[in-house]
């Protein structure tokens, strides 16, 4: 099996490791520093142009990899560890592979030791704007896309209590149906 790595940073150790854990300790490695068009259906061109014994693990804009994932490609996705990202650099935190949805199949057991590539200040920036953190210098705090919001379980619950309320609703009008049928069937003494 080939890995192929499109990114304009290098595998981390970490990255490394989760690769050839999930790929096989002999597992090529094949990395291509690509900029993607502003179109998005660049990556999905590249994807699908990809034999079978080729898996990709991608770092590219979100449109590109919505779109990949939308026309079923398949590929491989990591995250970073908020506090990692805070100081400048990546730290692998989770891998997740792509086909009909994106599936969690790594955790990282120390990303804070991880050291991969240094960002950029451009990079740095971007991801402060889109955290909305201004002030770099602690940890930021980026909710994992593919967990579930914090607030759906209030959501579960006060549409089970919703429900619990009309079917009570539901059962009171049967009930009360039933007793005027059965105060109309009573005989007039």
């Amino acid at each position: 099996m080939t890995v192929i790595f499109l990114s304009r940073h290098d595998l981390s150790p970490a990255q490394i490791v989760a690769i050839k854990t999930l790929h096989g300790e002999d597992v090529m490695f094949s990395k291509q520093a690509i900029q993607f068009e502003a179109d998005p259906a660049s990556l999905t061109s590249l994807l699908k142009s990809l034999d079978d014994d080729t898996f990709a693990y991608v770092v590219a804009p979100a449109p590109h990899l919505l779109r990949a994932q939308w026309e079923g490609c398949r590929f491989g996705l990591f995250t970073n560890h908020p506090a990692k990202r805070a100081d400048g650099t990546f730290g692998l935190d989770r891998v997740y592979h792509v086909e009909d949805f994106p599936e969690e199949v790594y955790r990282c057991p120390d990303p804070l030791s991880d050291q991969g590539a240094t960002m950029t200040p451009e990079e740095l920036e971007r991801a402060a704007r889109e955290s909305g953190q201004t002030d770099l210098s602690g940890p930021e705090q980026i909710e994992d896309p593919c967990q579930p919001p914090r607030w759906l379980p209030v959501l579960v619950v006060l549409v089970m209590l919703g429900c619990l309320w009309i079917g009570w609703q539901v059962v009171m009008a049967i009930v009360s149906e039933y007793i005027r049928i059965q105060e109309h069937m009573r005989p007039n003494p």
